[in-house]
């Protein structure tokens, strides 16, 4: 059982690095190159009845967002916007609102891509940092077995974990953008929690061991 997980694991993690090296991951609208428009609405509105629309106009992925101090403008962007799609999505949006928002000055932007690296290098620093204060923790806490090996198998388990993470979602192609961060993050302390805990039982072992040799003398 533990040979065919080990085997499961491998084999994702594998497949996972080709499919990142080769075709990339799936970043979502707001992180790859698009187009968007700004409608200001005039009044409050949901999301989603505005994703409807513009979904219903252009027929693909669509990512919409408010904008303005009283959260009246809709942001609309997608792969590929034309003038005749602004005009038919107003005319929607004024049907629906019962407004009469012009096209005049709804202009289509082009807005470049964002690399995912630009999105992750701003917390390496703080990973880094926080992972050599954790270390040093690890070694004065649990110096009974053996350092070397305790510093060892945190690096491997963490970066065996972000990878394997990682590969699951280049291969299910679930959209990535800012969210890497946080998925990365939670990624980061699930594993940190589990070779703490791991540490912490062996060091309860070793303890119980101590105790039992003192109670035979």
């Amino acid at each position: 059982m533990k040979k065919s997980i080990t085997l499961i694991l491998i084999v994702t993690i594998i497949a996972g690095l080709i499919v990142i090296f080769t075709t990339g991951f799936n970043v979502n609208i707001a992180t790859k190159a698009s187009e968007q428009i700004n409608i200001n609405i005039g009044e409050k509105f949901e999301n989603k009845d505005i994703k409807q629309i513009a979904k219903e106009v252009l027929g693909k992925e669509v990512e919409v967002q408010k904008a303005g101090d009283f959260e009246d403008q809709a942001v609309i962007s997608a792969d590929q916007i034309t003038q005749e799609q602004v005009i038919e999505i107003i005319n929607k949006i004024n049907e629906k609102y019962g407004k009469e928002v012009s096209t005049d000055g709804v202009k289509v932007t082009n807005i470049p891509a964002t690399r995912l690296s630009d999105l992750l290098m701003p917390c390496v620093a703080s990973f880094i940092l926080v992972t050599v204060l954790i270390l040093i923790y690890f070694a004065i806490r649990y110096r009974k077995q053996d350092i070397k090996k305790v510093i060892g198998i945190t690096l491997i388990s963490l970066a065996i974990l972000e990878i394997l993470v990682l590969s699951i979602i280049a291969l299910l192609r679930i959209p990535v953008g800012q969210n890497l961060v946080s998925i990365s993050f939670t990624t980061y302390c699930v594993g940190m929690f589990g070779v703490t805990t791991m540490f912490e039982n062996k060091a309860q072992q070793l303890k119980m061991e101590e105790e039992n040799k003192k109670k035979k003398k």
